[in-house]
């Protein structure tokens, strides 16, 4: 029996019958079909990145090849005028008590420092700076740098994950039953208590941008993902697993041989849908 090729299905990329899928409320990854231009697509449909200061391809800013294992490519923030907008409320991708955000991110250049955290890079969250991850050394939680996760009611509360400069790591950052945790690679780091839910939830959602100072983030992106629930630990590592192989949770369909012409028409149909 021939084997037909598969190839993601681009008008319905994501394979909502995964239960790995249920709560996703958006999700933003390059790949092969959805490249180049000035829009990140949400393979979610509703939430498209529009991208600033983020022109042309080059080694610093825009889009990028990447080397990062199972990535297709990533998005480049030079740390100076780049940033993404979703331009929809935090309140689009979580609720106030259940809430999940997942990335990879590889730091670049020298990390900022500030007393709190939510004055360093940020790398996604909303611009009111109430449920986020940033980057860089807080001199009011040790002085020590890390990637950190981020959430706000009444007062900070934040715990720092490890990381190497200049390599990648998968990020998670989950909201769930008044416990704010943090992953790093599908591996738990830790966790703090929060009590009461998200107190604000109208702020914009972008990524690599914060308002409050006007600070940018400087590195690299990909595979953003927000959930309306908190995941579990095995679901994150799952999850993890997943993002470094052929995602399961993407939705394939076969072509007929022969459809390479095909395939080249539909990226610079998206190409040119993105520009």
């Amino acid at each position: 029996m021939l084997t037909l090729p598969l190839t993601l299905n681009y008008g319905a990329p994501v394979n909502w019958a995964h239960p790995l899928n249920r709560g996703l409320a958006a999700w933003w990854k390059v790949l092969p079909l959805r490249y180049g231009g000035r829009r990140w697509l949400d393979l979610a449909g509703t939430s498209h990145g529009l991208l600033t200061g983020m022109g042309a391809s080059s080694a610093t800013s825009g889009w990028g090849a990447t080397t990062r294992a199972g990535g297709y490519g990533e998005l480049r923030f030079d740390g100076v005028d780049d940033q993404i907008a979703t331009g929809r409320p935090l309140s689009t991708f979580v609720t106030s008590t259940e809430a999940s955000a997942l990335c990879w991110m590889k730091p670049l250049g020298t990390p900022p420092t500030a007393g709190r955290v939510d004055l360093l890079n940020p790398v996604l969250g909303d611009l009111d700076g109430y449920f986020g991850i940033y980057q860089g050394i807080s001199t009011g939680n040790g002085s020590v740098d890390r990637i950190w996760c981020f959430f706000y009611n009444t007062q900070n509360r934040v715990f720092g994950i490890p990381y190497t400069n200049g390599a990648w790591v998968h990020i998670g950052l989950v909201l769930s039953g008044g416990v704010l945790a943090g992953y790093a690679n599908g591996i738990f780091i830790g966790s703090t208590g929060v009590g009461a839910g998200i107190s604000s939830m109208t702020g914009l959602v972008t990524f690599g941008y914060a308002t409050q100072p006007a600070t940018l983030y400087n590195g690299l992106l990909d595979d953003v993902r927000f959930y309306t629930r908190g995941l579990t630990s095995t679901e994150v590592e799952t999850l993890y697993q997943a993002s470094v192989t052929t995602s399961p949770l993407l939705n394939y369909m076969a072509l007929p041989f022969g459809a390479t012409a095909a395939i080249s028409l539909l990226r610079q149909m998206f190409q040119q849908a993105g520009a």
